[in-house]
């Protein structure tokens, strides 16, 4: 298994209440969308997949945050 960062292509048109980016376990990045996309029909993204990215997170790359979540008032 490998982790992905699967992110929203559209996130200038997300509303309220949506997911922007979803870190998820899965074999591979097709596996990754259709976990994020059609299986947990999180909120924000399409079950066609046309607004989502996967990317691949290895230990290897520049230094930095690579998720936070916040919660605002």
């Amino acid at each position: 298994m490998k982790l992905w960062l699967v992110k929203r292509t559209d996130s200038d048109q997300m509303d309220y209440e949506e997911y922007k980016t979803v870190l998820v376990r899965a074999a591979n990045a097709d596996e990754a969308l259709r976990i994020v996309c059609e299986e947990k029909k999180m909120s924000g993204f399409r079950a066609d997949r046309s607004n989502a990215v996967a990317e691949r997170l290895t230990v290897d790359g520049a230094r930095g945050v690579i998720l936070a979540d916040f919660t605002g008032a």
